[in-house]
C-alpha cells in the first residue's frame, strides 16, 4: 500500500445500513491508497447499523462513530460528512455503493497535480443488491471543468457526477459552504455552485460501484414527496443564473427544463413499476408536459411512454 503523506477522509452518511456497510467499509480498507479516517455519521438508524459498526470500531481504529440524536434527513446528514472531517481531502460514499480498488489513488494523484482544483469525480458501474456489475461504462476522456463553465458542464453531464465518486478539496470547499439542506437531489445543485468558484475534473475511469436496488430512498422519495421533488427539479433551473453569458443563460435554462422533463418520465416509470400508481405517474408525465411539451415529440419518449408504462396497465 502506497503511503503518501496526504491524508483523507473517507466518511458514510448512514440511515438503515445494516445491510450493505460493511461492504462499503470493506471497499475502503482495500484501497491502493491509505486511508486515515473512516467517518460514519448515523441518521438515527432503527436497525442493527449501529451495533455493526461499534464491532466494526473494534477492529479498525479509523473508525469514529456520530450518531445523530434524531433524524436530520440525507441532505443535513451528507453536511455533517463536512463538518466532522478533518483530513484536506474527503469522499463521501454512500452506504450502499463500493470503491474501486484504485480510486482515491487515482483522485489523490490528479489533485495533488492540480491543487487548484475544488473537486475530481469520475465515471460509475452499477451493481444489483448481490454486488454483481448489470451496466459496465467504458474508459472515457477526463473532463476538465475551468471556473465558470456553467453551460458546457449542464449541456456535458446535466449537473450529474455519481455523488460517491467526488473527492473533495476541503480548502475550496470550506470557501464555497456546503450542500444546500432545503433540496432534495441536493448534490445536483451543489457541483454548478462550486464550478462557479473554482473547476472541477471528471476523470474518464470508473472510480465507483453505485448499488441499484428498490429500498433505496429515492424511491420511497418518487411516491411521498411529489411536490418536494419538483420543487428540488425547479430549484435547478436557478442554476442558469451562475452563467453570465446572456444567450448561455438561456440556453442553460433551456437544458435543465428538458431534464427535468426526462427525469420526470423517468420517475413516472419508476412510480408505477415499483409502486403501481398509476395516478402518480401521470402526475409526474404531465409535469413534463409543461415544463418542456418538445420532449413528447420524440419518437423515442414516445415509445418508452407506451412500452415501460401504459402497455403494462394492460
Amino acid at each position: 500500500m502506497n503511503n503518501f503523506p496526504v491524508k483523507i477522509t473517507v466518511a458514510i452518511p448512514s440511515y438503515n445500513s445494516e445491510k450493505f456497510i460493511k461492504d462499503a467499509i470493506d471497499s475502503i480498507s482495500n484501497q491502493t491508497y491509505l486511508v486515515n479516517e473512516i467517518i460514519v455519521t448515523d441518521d438515527d438508524s432503527k436497525d442493527s447499523t449501529i451495533n455493526m459498526i461499534e464491532e466494526l470500531k473494534s477492529y479498525d481504529q479509523r473508525i469514529k462513530l456520530f450518531s445523530n440524536e434524531s433524524n436530520l434527513g440525507y441532505q443535513k446528514n451528507w453536511n455533517k460528512c463536512f463538518e466532522y472531517c478533518l483530513s484536506k481531502y474527503l469522499v463521501i460514499l454512500h452506504h450502499d455503493d463500493i470503491l474501486k480498488g484504485d480510486c482515491l489513488e487515482k483522485q489523490i494523484s490528479f489533485l495533488n497535480e492540480n491543487p487548484e482544483f475544488a473537486l475530481v469525480g469520475g465515471q460509475e458501474d452499477l451493481i444489483d443488491e448481490k454486488g454483481n456489475i448489470f451496466l459496465k461504462n467504458e474508459v472515457g476522456v477526463n473532463q476538465i471543468f475551468q471556473k465558470g463553465e456553467i453551460f458546457r458542464f449542464i449541456n456535458e453531464n446535466g449537473s450529474y457526477i455519481p455523488c460517491s465518486s467526488v473527492m473533495f478539496n476541503m480548502d475550496k470547499i470550506k470557501e464555497v459552504g456546503y450542500f444546500d439542506e432545503r433540496y432534495l437531489a441536493t448534490d445536483e445543485l451543489f457541483w454548478p455552485k462550486i464550478l462557479e468558484f473554482f473547476p472541477i475534473a471528471i476523470l474518464g475511469n470508473t472510480l465507483v460501484n453505485r448499488r441499484i436496488h428498490p429500498a433505496q430512498t429515492e424511491y420511497n422519495d418518487f411516491s411521498n414527496k411529489f411536490n418536494d421533488i419538483i420543487n428540488s427539479a425547479k430549484a435547478q433551473y436557478h442554476i442558469a443564473d451562475y452563467e453570465k453569458d446572456n444567450l448561455r443563460r438561456k440556453t442553460t435554462l433551456h437544458l435543465l427544463k428538458k431534464k427535468l422533463a426526462r427525469n420526470c418520465i423517468r420517475i413516472a416509470y419508476k412510480v408505477f413499476e415499483y409502486k403501481k400508481d398509476v395516478i402518480l405517474s401521470l402526475r409526474y408525465l404531465k409535469v413534463a408536459l409543461i415544463e418542456y411539451p418538445q420532449i413528447f415529440l420524440s419518437k423515442f419518449i414516445l415509445r418508452f411512454i407506451f412500452d415501460t408504462l401504459f402497455r403494462k396497465v394492460d
